[in-house]
C-alpha cells in the first residue's frame, strides 16, 4: 500500500519537473526568437 502511495508521488513529482523543464525551454526558444526577429528587423530597417 505504502510503496504504491510513494510510487505514485514519485511519478508525479517527475511529471511536474518535466512540465518545468519543458515550459522554460519554451521560454528560452521564445527569448532566442524574439532576438532573431529583431535582429532581422534592424537589418531590413538599416539600424
Amino acid at each position: 500500500m505504502y510503496a504504491s502511495v510513494l510510487k505514485q508521488r514519485i511519478n508525479t513529482t517527475d511529471y511536474i519537473l518535466r512540465e518545468e523543464e519543458s515550459a522554460m525551454n519554451d521560454e528560452k526558444a521564445l527569448a532566442l526568437l524574439k532576438k532573431l526577429l529583431k535582429i532581422k528587423y534592424d537589418q531590413s530597417t538599416g539600424k
